[in-house]
């Protein structure tokens, strides 16, 4: 078996752990459902993860991953969902730890803005606050002062997942810059903004850089899944950055999707814009210095399963059956019959977030014409996702105009030759996708390549992925029309929240 380091990462619905091969390869794979709770039933946007049966996860796919590893795991790292936070207590106590999903600092109203002004975007790149940590920690100071006064440090839950391994927090800039307490064009955590929020710089961790040692497992992790004590913990990335690496998108200027259970987009950028309309926000890219410019697209994967289980019954005993909507879909024209969906992908504008889009299915008269079947439903939920991309996109390159040929795709949705096909027709863009279609973990993977090899991130990752790249087809500006028409209906539908 090939030399082998493991990824440890935290997804919207799952823990994986991968071992990851030098030569870009999922050598194997080992995944537990994630397990969410709602400490307040009546206040249902309150979200938690109980932190020993999440460390329980950790461990025993860490520990199934150990077991295949010959000669053994060379090197460990993380990357998972960003905008969480973990309060760590005295004595190594885990007090709460929030996902990414949680959106307790509705409940303090707009502090920052209110305290600091507009200087509270342009020094994080984020908005709206109730989203991200600072408000997180706002809200334990007025709603359970007795977990912000145990509080020994406040990290991401990527943050935890270091304190667990190594018993020390670390942070990298693509996840702190995701916590409203980060000054993204310092790369630094901003004592203006901690100070707003009450946290001194003290209970915060060390900034530590992609593919920088973190540490070494303690005694607990090594005995619970048999890796050696020497083992180096290495510093991942947040799991877009991770995926943009693991598709090849390096550079200043190149775009690329991450076609997963949400879809963000992210366009590698020279130096920090931000959106002065406040629609996007700007990040950390882990590489040499860049920063990312980041918009949305919403839930792609989730409402995908939903149309696929609960409306077109399309199901096997494991799940969703992908094979068949992809058939159906591929199998529909182009436009669907005239079929249009609003199921949930979506142009991103943060100020907005808190209005609740309706969805909607539009269909043609069904009076005279051709009925449209299963197929063109399948078809549209496809379109409303590329569509919804598009326009991302084109919103993306109002602030930041240089991007490049092809975009870059990846996640599980990627699979679909057909959904790449219709996403390169409708940016009339080459869409180039990683064979290896788990961008995040290679990405990640390439951190601890980097530590053991001595090596550039850059050097490893052209050697580790392959591409394929698929042009637009002929005829493909008959889809603009399309895209234009889902866009005027949109509109329409947004007008209604």
């Amino acid at each position: 078996m090939e030399e082998c380091v493991l990824v440890v990462e935290l997804t919207t619905r799952a823990v994986h752990s991968r071992l990851i091969s030098e030569s870009g390869r999922v050598a194997y794979s080992s995944t537990r459902l994630l397990e969410t709770r709602l400490p307040y039933p009546d206040r249902p946007y309150i979200v938690e993860l109980d932190p020993d049966k999440l460390w329980f996860s950790v461990c025993s796919t860490a520990a199934d991953c150990a077991k295949h590893a010959e000669p053994g795991v060379s090197a460990i790292t993380t990357t998972g969902q960003r905008f969480t936070t973990a309060v760590i207590g005295r004595g190594g106590r885990t007090l709460a730890l929030c996902p990414n999903m949680d959106a307790r600092g509705v409940e303090v109203g707009d502090f920052f803005s209110g305290s600091i002004g507009e200087d509270a975007y342009r020094i994080t790149g984020l908005y709206p606050p109730f989203l991200f940590s600072g408000s997180r920690i706002r809200w334990f100071v007025e709603n359970d002062p007795g977990v912000f006064n145990a509080a020994e440090f406040f990290t991401t839950i990527n943050g935890w997942l270091y304190f667990m391994l190594t018993g020390k927090p670390a942070e990298e800039p693509s996840q702190a810059s995701g916590t409203f307490l980060f000054d993204v064009r310092g790369r630094r955590w901003s004592e203006e903004m901690c100070r707003a929020a009450g946290v001194g710089l003290e209970k915060l961790p060390e900034v530590t850089g992609f593919g920088q040692l973190a540490g070494y497992p303690t005694e607990k992790f090594s005995k619970a899944t048999g890796i050696p004590l020497g083992t180096p913990v290495v510093m991942g990335a947040g799991d877009t950055q991770c995926a943009g690496i693991g598709s090849t998108a390096l550079s200043e200027g190149q775009a690329y999707v991450s076609l997963g259970s949400t879809c963000p987009l992210q366009i590698v950028m020279a130096e920090p814009r931000v959106d002065e309309e406040k629609r996007m926000w700007t990040g950390c890219f882990p590489l040499d210095g860049l920063w990312v410019l980041e918009s949305n697209a919403g839930v792609c994967g989730i409402v995908l399963d939903w149309l696929a289980s609960s409306v077109l019954m399309l199901t096997r005993e494991e799940g969703v059956d992908y094979e068949r909507f992809d058939e159906l879909a591929g199998k529909a024209p182009r436009g669907s019959r005239s079929v249009l969906a609003f199921l949930g992908p979506s142009t991103m504008d943060a100020k907005r977030l808190t209005e609740v889009l309706p969805a909607a299915i539009i269909l043609p008269s069904l009076m005279v014409g051709e009925k449209p079947g299963a197929g063109d439903i399948a078809r549209a939920c496809y379109e409303n996702i590329v569509f919804a991309c598009r326009d991302n996109l084109d919103q993306m390159k109002q602030v930041y105009p240089r991007v490049g040929t092809p975009v870059f795709a990846s996640g599980g949705l990627s699979k679909s030759s057909i959904l790449i096909q219709m996403l390169a027709d409708v940016l009339a863009k080459p869409v180039s996708t990683p064979l290896e279609r788990r961008a995040s973990a290679i990405g990640a993977s390439v951190a601890c390549w980097s530590f053991l090899k001595s090596e550039s991130p850059r050097s490893i990752i052209e050697r580790m992925v392959e591409l394929r790249t698929v042009n637009p087809s002929p005829g493909s500006e008959d889809y603009q029309a399309d895209y234009r028409r889902w866009r005027l209906i949109y509109e329409r539908l947004r007008s209604l929240t």
